[in-house]
């Protein structure tokens, strides 16, 4: 989707979602009320809320999968963590991923991964299509690229998940 095809359909959403800043920003955190928002490509396996406990306040732990298309390779998925937090400043935070990825797993600074809630930031992290356990994640067959889990590490599966995670928060 184009970005300016992207701000006339969802722009809406953006203005109505300041409107209502004072509400937390996960609403109901539950599976099948964040599933009913329809967010395209993306698949919610579990919501829960965790209470607040110093430094981080009450949020929304979501989890799920991204169908991921596009850049000349056949569909892929990536899973996703997005954390919603109720005290949120109206702001999101990509939390990247190191190395061979493949986990939900920050590379952030550790110092700073417990103030994004703690300032309100909505946060999401994917684990670009792979699981790290599986060392040879990058081969249907010996010698055979798979070429959807390759293109999803390198870019396809962190810029699906964060047009996602944007729309869902």
């Amino acid at each position: 989707m184009k970005f300016h095809a992207f701000v006339s359909r969802f722009g809406l959403a953006a203005l109505l979602c300041a409107a209502f800043a004072n509400i937390p920003a996960w609403g109901s955190c539950t599976t099948e009320s964040l599933s009913a928002l329809g967010v395209p490509n993306m698949t919610i396996t579990s919501a829960t809320v965790v209470p607040a406990a110093a430094p981080n306040p009450e949020y929304c732990d979501v989890k799920g999968s991204v169908a991921t298309s596009g850049e000349g390779a056949e569909p892929g998925s990536a899973n996703f963590e997005i954390m919603l937090p109720a005290n949120w400043n109206q702001k999101f935070i990509f939390r990247g991923v190191g190395g061979l990825a493949g986990s939900l797993n920050s590379s952030a600074n550790p110092a700073d991964q417990p103030l994004f809630l703690a300032r309100g930031y909505a946060t999401a992290i994917t684990d670009t299509g792979h699981l790290v356990s599986n060392p040879t994640w990058e081969y249907t067959t010996p010698g055979t690229p798979d070429t959807p889990k390759i293109i999803d590490y390198f870019y396809r599966a962190v810029h699906d998940v964060t047009l996602a995670a944007k729309l869902l928060v």
